[in-house]
C-alpha cells in the first residue's frame, strides 16, 4: 500500500519487515525496488547481493537486476545477470534479445546467433525484430534490415522508436 502511494520510506520499513517474517524472493524484489525508489541504490544493491549469494537460484531476481543494469547503463553488469538467465532459461526470448543487444553493443561476438534464437521464439515480437534489424544494419546487411525492421513498426505501428530505426536504416 505504501509503495502504491511512493511512500518509499514507509514501503521499504513495511518490506523489511514482511521479509523477516517469510524471507520470499517477491518481498526482496519489492524492497529492493522499494530502496532503489528511496534513493539507496547501494543499500538495495547490498540486499540483492546478499539475497543472491543465499539463494543463486533467484532467477526473477536476477532478470529485474539485469533489467535494471542495463537501464542505468551498466552493460557489463547487466550481461552478466542476463547470461545467468539464458543459462537457465533458454527459451526466455526478452533475455535472450535484451543479451544480443548487449553483445552487439560491446562488439563481442554471438548476438546474431542468440538474436536468431529470440526471434524464432518471438517472432511476433516487435522488441527482438527491432533488434534483429539493428544487428543486420550493424553487420551491412541493409535489406534484411530493413525487412526486419518494417516488421517492427508493422507490429507497433505506435513506437515512435521503430519508425526512427527504419528512416535511419
Amino acid at each position: 500500500m505504501q509503495a502504491a502511494k511512493r511512500n518509499w520510506p514507509a514501503a521499504v520499513a513495511a518490506f523489511r519487515t514482511s521479509l523477516s517474517k517469510r524471507p520470499l524472493e517477491e518481498t526482496v524484489i519489492k524492497l529492493y525496488l522499494a530502496q532503489a525508489s528511496a534513493g539507496s541504490q547501494a543499500e538495495a544493491d547490498k540486499l540483492a547481493a546478499d539475497w543472491l549469494t543465499k539463494h543463486p537460484e533467484s532467477l526473477a531476481l536476477d532478470y529485474l537486476l539485469g533489467d535494471q543494469a542495463m537501464a542505468r547503463g551498466e552493460f557489463e553488469q547487466s550481461e552478466q545477470h542476463f547470461r545467468k538467465e539464458v543459462a537457465a532459461r533458454p527459451g526466455n526470448a526478452v533475455a535472450l534479445n535484451n543479451l544480443a543487444w548487449l553483445l552487439f553493443h560491446a562488439g563481442r561476438p554471438g548476438a546474431q546467433e542468440l538474436i536468431d534464437k529470440a526471434l524464432a521464439l518471438a517472432p511476433n515480437s516487435p522488441a527482438v525484430t527491432d533488434t534483429a534489424a539493428e544487428i543486420q544494419a550493424g553487420a551491412g546487411h541493409l535489406e534484411k534490415a530493413l525487412a526486419l525492421q518494417r516488421r517492427a513498426v508493422q507490429l507497433d505501428p505506435e513506437q515512435p522508436l521503430h519508425r526512427l530505426h527504419l528512416a535511419e536504416y
